[in-house]
């Protein structure tokens, strides 16, 4: 109630400026007071009973109590409680749930973390057959904690985007030879990129699926997923198409040089499509900056100074045009494409003589 009231209470403050100040005050108590809730817990037990408690009808249900919904903190989430999320006990408390079932990686420097994290990767195979043959598990709840899905799902993305390098340097040997080839069959590690992409296409219809979509339109990193994987969906349709009409034989010959390629070629354009789709994928790296200290805070600095930028690239830009207007409303008839000519007078008749161009607008 209170975290909803208070975002109420910031709307308010935008729309009505004159009630701006008692508005912003306001929302401030509401924060203070959900946040002096927290100061209350004694224990895990309660910060988890806090962060649970989703209606007053929930508590009476003994199943609510022992399921970790965090419904409270998805809440403070959706309105941007940011003094409530960064309250200690609630960051313990996700600090916990973070480590679940690895106790020990707090507390090892940093030589033994990258240690641990390369030996987590190099065994993904053999876990991932594991965790498929016996998901219920011990092992297999480890699997399932935030931690171990954020570094395998890290160590993934690291595997396609490597995969990207490979294709965008062209290094297998065989690409040379097929660059004049109109619809060439794909590659070993386009087939691979292929196969990444239906993968992660799956996992954001689950996210989809589970979050909702009002939730998931509202984080933006959704909507670069979606324009990411959407680019590499029309990639692979559209080298698809390129493939099936060479073979068919109607649309000219299958080898040829490029440049003689029509400008509406299937390939021509997945080829363009491809190189956009690997920008927005590198550009997803900067997602992951938000679980390192330091790297952090420089993405949400660099997130405020974007809206900055853009501010003052409105006003730059409005100057800039109030000046053209001006110098192209005192210039305009000294086009260099306009005639000049002079003008004599001879045997009471006027005369055009000595026609030319003006080389120069400026020059008048």
């Amino acid at each position: 109630m209170l975290l909803g009231l208070s975002w109420e209470l910031e709307r308010l403050a935008m729309q009505e400026n004159e009630f701006k100040e008692i508005y912003v005050e306001l929302s401030n108590q509401c924060k203070k007071y959900s946040c002096d809730l927290l100061d209350l817990c004694r224990s895990t037990e309660e910060v988890i009973a806090v962060l649970n408690k989703k209606t007053d009808s929930s508590l009476s249900k003994d199943e609510d109590r022992d399921k970790l919904t965090l419904s409270r903190l998805k809440l403070a989430l959706k309105y941007e409680q940011k003094q409530f999320v960064a309250h200690p006990n609630c960051q313990q408390l996700l600090t916990s749930i973070w480590y679940e079932g690895l106790p020990i990686w707090r507390r090892r420097n940093a030589v033994m973390k990258i240690i641990l994290c390369l030996s987590l990767i190099t065994c993904i195979p053999l876990i991932a057959l594991f965790y498929l043959m016996f998901p219920r598990s011990k092992l297999g709840k480890i699997l399932r904690s935030p931690f171990m899905k954020f570094i395998y799902h890290s160590a993934s993305f690291g595997f396609f985007l490597l995969l990207l390098v490979l294709a965008s340097t062209r290094t297998e040997g065989s690409e040379r030879s097929r660059q004049n080839v109109r619809g060439p069959p794909l590659s070993l590690v386009e087939w691979l990129i292929f196969f990444w992409v239906i993968g992660m296409v799956w996992a954001e219809c689950k996210q989809l699926w589970e979050e909702g979509l009002k939730a998931y339109i509202r984080q933006w990193w959704n909507w670069l997923d979606f324009i990411m994987l959407s680019l590499y969906l029309s990639t692979f349709s559209l080298k698809g198409v390129a493939y099936i009409q060479v073979q068919s034989g109607r649309y000219g010959p299958r080898v040829l040089q490029r440049a003689l390629w029509p400008g509406n070629d299937p390939s021509l354009i997945a080829e363009g499509l491809f190189a956009v789709a690997n920008v927005f994928s590198f550009a997803r790296i900067i997602y992951l900056f938000q679980t390192n200290p330091h790297l952090g805070p420089l993405q949400i600095s660099l997130g405020c100074m974007i809206i900055d930028i853009a501010k003052f690239l409105f006003i730059f830009f409005l100057v800039l045009t109030s000046f053209a207007c001006g110098l192209n409303q005192l210039y305009w008839y000294y086009d260099s494409n306009t005639e000049f000519c002079e003008t004599k007078v001879v045997a009471g008749e006027n005369v055009t003589v000595n026609c030319h161009y003006n080389p120069d607008a400026f020059m008048t």
